[in-house]
């Protein structure tokens, strides 16, 4: 998600810093903008690819921004986690953020030479696959 993100921002004339510890993507991947492995420093903005599963059932047809936040499950609790921990630290320090809740990203950049990374699985439907064949991690 970060590499979309980043060409994106850069494609519109935005400065962009990546921070990325490269646990689950390429380094190759990361290369609108200035890279920053892990935590050692911090931007002046963060950019959290959230998810929107930090948000509930849904209760209505369109989801907005005052939607109950209630994850039903850890994935979606710990990007909400994330996203409170950036909202102390902006009232704290001053920390600029701001939180993306994606709801299905999908797909590469193959014209920018992005393709799906596959070495670090992360992606739902294979990992489904394997896991129904006894052939992944659960």
């Amino acid at each position: 998600m970060g590499s979309y993100m980043t060409h994106s921002l850069s494609e519109d004339g935005h400065t962009v810093t990546l921070l990325d510890n490269l646990s689950t993507g390429p380094r190759d991947a990361k290369r609108w903008g200035e890279f920053v492995k892990a935590y050692y420093r911090i931007p002046p903005r963060i950019v959290l690819s959230s998810t929107a599963t930090a948000f509930c059932t849904a209760i209505s047809e369109r989801i907005k921004e005052d939607h109950p936040k209630n994850p039903i499950h850890p994935y979606g609790a710990s990007k909400l986690m994330a996203e409170r921990i950036l909202a102390d630290a902006a009232t704290a320090y001053g920390l600029r953020s701001v939180a993306l809740r994606c709801f299905s990203a999908a797909g590469a950049l193959p014209d920018h030479g992005i393709d799906e990374a596959h070495a670090c699985e992360t992606h739902l439907i294979p990992s489904v696959l394997r896991a129904a064949l006894g052939t992944g991690q659960h």
